[in-house]
């Protein structure tokens, strides 16, 4: 060892980074690391020519444990010396071991072939195997996943990130868009596919999917897009073209408009502005740069900012004095289809769906149509929709589970719609519940029961409906004290439920309120008549496919027979999250309340309690 680094020594150029490169090699030699690196910078600093100092800096750095910056000096050398295959070798390996498997891949095939001597490309070609191997069979395996179910994103992904590492670019690109096509809103997708289309020499496709991604809310995404992006300024038309690829992006929409302000086009921004506001109507800064720009609050204005604050009769009536100015305003029908359906009323706003979809190509005809096909499937015909609710009460000490599955009949040309219901209402003490803490606990909070019945419910506009039910509950532990195993269960009433502001699986934020109560006749409970009552008031915050929803409760339930447990108030905290990957109409959701109850005649149990509550709503229709 002493031999060869005198040899270096003695090999070494004077002048320039000489004197460096001396104390490097003296450093070296009494083996402290952190000082000839050091000076092996400096040298090369001087004289970054020298590849024999960067080849031993490179492996003084593999020797101090620094394996990536040992790898990108190796790099370095290979820039300037591509002959040199034993550094090659070095180089490959280290790609392996530091998770850049692709570069590793390709050294190892060239060398496999080109090696200087049999031993390199004996050794190459074995662990060009090593790694080839494993992508191929796990190519096949996805392959196979896809052939049994095409629809599931992550196997695309899977794929197509095999298929990127082995270099088949054009399998990664189709597996890639499909993914994206099934995900919309999973924009670390068009990242991967841009850099695959930038090794294809797509270039324009790639900056469009990449400036897309780089305006996302997700902060994440929107870094690593754009450190794949050109370091100028994007140009008008490369807006344009990522629009066409994401139009629901309001971020990059906004930045559009502003940037045609800038180039002196007000027309064509004062139309990206009404898209936007069409797309995200709480957009206060971009209404009023609108308002600015027209110089006035036109009715199609005062229409959108009625739909966002849930005023549809305000919003019809606005949209229809808009249509009446502009018959030819895609805009504003689908923004008088958008109130008639929050309104309940699903026929016209299928007649408006339609018009808005047939008005021509623009963004807001697509969106109709995306919306008509929507509303079309569910508005006749038959729709099942499902709810769940578990949840863990510290004040029971138990866990609960609420759920319905109804299926409904839209029949066209009247608002009564017949359907099959089935409920489960239960907890988690099983037979334990008869002797547990509280002997009213099964009455009236876990029925233990299967409720199967047939039903007919009528929307009655203004967040209001009334339904009926006749069915039979079928009890699953016998926990019963009105009866046998299974008897006749008759329910029904008047529903209310309105919301202001961003709703579930909403991506955006700002504050809210929830209202909502059901007045409910039950023939089980000694025919009696409930009312309940919630409300919910806060502030939203969220992102791209993530929601955070800060509330406060007040509840509130009463009676006709004045039952001490159906007569209290509650209020407290809560909150409600939605993160990457969850079902659109999955939350978590969480309550700290305060309790008191109002009528304490038989209560055995005192007049005020605290209940933690943790639990999942989910919902979704079909």
């Amino acid at each position: 060892m002493a031999q060869l680094l005198l040899l270096c020594l003695l090999l070494a150029p004077a002048g320039g980074g000489a004197d460096s490169a001396h104390r490097a090699y003296q450093a070296l030699r009494a083996r402290n690391y952190p000082e000839a690196i050091a000076n092996f910078r400096d040298a090369l600093a001087a004289d970054p020519a020298q590849t024999t100092w960067r080849k031993d800096l490179a492996y003084t750095l593999l020797r101090a444990g620094e394996r990536e910056q040992a790898r990108d000096e190796f790099e370095v050398v290979l820039k300037s010396a591509p002959d040199d295959h034993q550094t090659a070798l070095e180089y490959a390996f280290l790609c392996f071991e530091t998770k850049r498997e692709t570069a590793a891949r390709r050294t190892f095939l060239r060398l496999s072939t080109e090696g200087a001597t049999p031993e390199i490309r004996q050794t190459a070609t074995q662990a060009f195997g090593n790694i080839d191997r494993p992508l191929q069979e796990g190519i096949r395996r996805w392959q196979a996943n896809l052939a049994a179910d095409p629809h599931q994103w992550s196997s695309h992904e899977e794929l197509a990130g095999l298929a990127e590492k082995r270099d088949e670019l054009a399998l990664a690109a189709t597996h890639y868009r499909e993914a994206w096509r099934l995900r919309r809103e999973n924009r670390k997708l068009m990242i991967d596919l841009a850099r695959v289309l930038q090794q294809q020499d797509q270039r324009r496709e790639a900056i469009a999917l990449l400036l897309a991604a780089s305006r996302s809310s997700e902060t994440r995404v929107s870094e690593a897009a754009r450190e794949l992006l050109p370091e100028r300024y994007p140009y008008a038309y490369e807006f344009e073209e990522a629009l066409e690829i994401d139009p629901s992006n309001a971020l990059l929409r906004r930045e559009f408009a502003y940037f045609l302000l800038a180039l002196g086009r007000p027309e064509d921004a004062i139309a990206q502005l009404r898209r936007l506001l069409l797309a995200a109507p709480g957009d206060e800064s971009a209404r009023r740069q609108l308002e600015l720009l027209t110089g006035e609050v036109p009715a199609r204005t005062m229409g959108l900012r009625s739909l966002e604050k849930s005023y549809l009769p305000d919003a019809i009536r606005y949209f229809r004095v808009a249509h009446e100015e502009d018959p030819a305003d895609a805009e504003v029908m689908l923004g008088l289809a958008r109130a008639y359906n929050q309104a309940g009323d699903d026929q016209e706003a299928l007649v408006w769906f339609d018009r808005a979809r047939r008005s021509g190509e623009s963004f807001a005809a697509r969106e109709a149509a995306r919306d008509y096909r929507r509303l079309r499937s569910s508005s006749g015909g038959f729709q099942v929709t499902t709810w769940t609710l578990p949840f863990y009460s510290s004040r029971w000490s138990s866990g609960l589970f609420y759920a319905q599955t109804k299926g409904e009949w839209k029949l066209r040309g009247t608002r009564l719609r017949p359907y099959l219901s089935a409920r489960l209402i239960a907890d988690t003490q099983g037979e334990g519940g008869r002797t547990g803490q509280n002997p009213l606990y099964p009455a009236y909070l876990s029925e233990t029961a299967v409720i199967l019945g047939v039903g007919l419910r009528a929307p009655l506009g203004g967040g209001f409906s009334a339904w009926g039910e006749a069915g039979q509950a079928i009890s699953y532990l016998g926990r019963r004290i009105d009866g046998g195993a299974a008897i006749p269960d008759y329910r029904g009433g008047v529903a209310f439920l309105r919301g202001w502001g961003p709703g579930v699986a909403m991506n955006r934020g700002g504050r809210l309120l929830e209202t909502g109560f059901d007045t409910v006749w039950l023939s089980r409970f000694r025919s009696n008549l409930l009312t309940y009552a919630q409300t919910r008031a806060g502030h939203s915050l969220a992102g791209e496919n993530w929601q955070v929803q800060m509330l406060w409760n007040l509840n509130i339930t009463a009676d006709t027979r004045r039952e001490f447990w159906a007569n209290f108030v509650e209020t407290g905290p809560g909150v409600r999250l939605r993160f990457p990957g969850l079902p659109p109409g999955l939350m978590l959701r969480g309550d700290v309340l305060r309790g008191v109850m109002l009528r304490n005649r038989f209560n055995p149990l005192g007049p005020n309690f605290w209940d933690v509550r943790a639990g999942v709503w989910y919902a979704f229709s079909r």
